[in-house]
């Protein structure tokens, strides 16, 4: 799994930890632009040969090839509109069989903040300037949001349809005045996977998070992608703080 950005990866421990209960081999990428950030997530993950963690910018880098899902859970709401933009084509440009973005469908406007990281808004992927197509929508932890109607959901992109179902034209004039793509990107044809399910509930000590992820593996196997899930369901629990 490539884990864009990672963060203080406060709930990602024991997110890994609940996943290799089931999955010895799942192999975790997380990036940060941060770099003390990064060397702190590398102490902690010194001896854990199955997770990296790197130096990255998510708006800018390619992603690697060979991940079966990208998940960027809480980045794009404290970013730019051009940043934003910058974000969505990495991740339409991937071979990733998933791509799983924090989503607030009940925002009715997006606001461009005028410096990433200084603010931020709960963004909906489904409004200008964005306008994306989700494949499917899943709730995440309506609990923690309902006080302020903005539940919090994830909006899940098989592979491929990021790029093909994204008028990539109309949301880059509205964004830069023009459009910037010289040049589509070839996406190799999409596979079927299994069905993928993220539920959050939210409890006492904080928000859990119940996963289940590639009922079919993506890239499995001894010689698979990074972050290959098995042919079973994988379930975990984490908290988030």
């Amino acid at each position: 799994m490539y884990d864009a950005p990672c963060g203080a990866m406060v709930w990602t421990q024991r997110f890994i930890t609940d996943i290799r209960q089931q999955v010895p081999r799942f192999r975790y990428h997380g990036i940060d632009v941060v770099a003390h950030v990064v060397e702190a997530n590398k102490a902690k993950f010194a001896r854990d040969p199955l997770t990296e963690i790197h130096i990255g910018d998510m708006t800018s880098d390619p992603i690697p090839e060979g991940f079966d899902m990208i998940l960027s859970r809480d980045a794009l709401q404290h970013l730019t509109f051009k940043q934003i933009h910058g974000a969505l084509r990495r991740f339409a440009e991937s071979d990733a069989a998933w791509t799983v973005i924090g989503h607030y469908p009940t925002t009715t406007t997006n606001r461009n903040l005028d410096t990433a990281g200084t603010n931020h808004f709960d963004i909906n992927l489904q409004a200008p300037p964005f306008n994306l197509k989700p494949d499917e929508i899943l709730v995440e932890n309506k609990q923690v949001h309902q006080a302020t109607d903005h539940a919090k959901h994830l909006a899940v992109f098989k592979k491929g349809s990021l790029m093909a179902n994204t008028d990539w034209a109309s949301m880059e004039l509205k964004i830069f005045g023009r459009v910037v793509t010289t040049a589509p990107v070839s996406i190799k044809v999409p596979v079927e996977v299994g069905a993928m399910q993220v539920a959050v509930d939210s409890g006492a000590g904080g928000t859990s998070a119940a996963k289940s992820a590639s009922q079919q593996a993506v890239g499995g196997g001894g010689g698979g992608g990074r972050g290959a899930v098995s042919g079973r369901p994988i379930t975990g629990t984490f908290d988030s703080t």
